[in-house]
């Protein structure tokens, strides 16, 4: 809601935005690693499956990107995963050169904690995210997050390609929090 309110010879204007109170909890993974560097996590709203995957083709061939491991979250709405590690600045040049949700790119730096997370369980009503395919890249000297790929193995059930460049860290950040968006079905319409 916008308001404009002349006062004085002063004109004040601003805007309110009512959210639903966070009452879900939930939780996901971090894309921070043990060495603090990153992995790409991307949330999409609002897009086809196709439109990600060649957002997905051009980051692959811009920044030399390997895999993308990518998950359907709900109507028109994706997860994608990328293994290579950066140190913060380059994950935040790659994110912030993509569609992905606006709220999901400046969370590293809006709460404070230096990582994105991207949701694995259920919240609400909705699904925990569905693995659907790995988006094949050029193989590359970037090295990758064990500790990622290791989730992703035995959560999602994935066959992981045998990377060459592997770190050798197999803990990772878990992060449980509390949500209060789009945990109906209906709100997914």
């Amino acid at each position: 809601m916008r308001f404009k309110l002349n006062l004085f010879k002063t004109t004040i204007v601003g805007s309110f935005t009512m959210l639903r109170t966070p009452s879900e909890r939930t939780g996901g993974w971090t894309s921070r690693c043990r060495d603090g560097r990153h992995v790409i996590f991307l949330d999409y709203d609002g897009l086809t499956q196709l439109e990600v995957v060649n957002e997905l083709m051009y980051l692959q061939k811009k920044y030399e990107l390997e895999d993308f491991f990518i998950f359907k979250n709900a109507k028109e709405s994706y997860h994608a995963i990328c293994p290579d590690k950066h140190n913060l600045n380059e994950a935040t040049d790659i994110i912030y050169d993509t569609s992905a949700d606006p709220s999901f790119k400046r969370a590293p730096y809006s709460y404070g904690k230096k990582r994105w997370v991207l949701r694995m369980e259920s919240k609400g009503e909705r699904d925990k995210p569905q693995y659907i395919c790995t988006l094949a890249g050029t193989p590359n000297k970037k090295e990758k997050s064990n500790a990622h790929l290791c989730v992703l193995e035995t959560y999602y059930d994935i066959k992981i390609p045998n990377y060459k460049y592997k770190d050798e860290h197999t803990i990772l950040d878990y992060c449980k929090y509390t949500t209060g968006s789009k945990i109906y079905k209906k709100d997914l319409k």
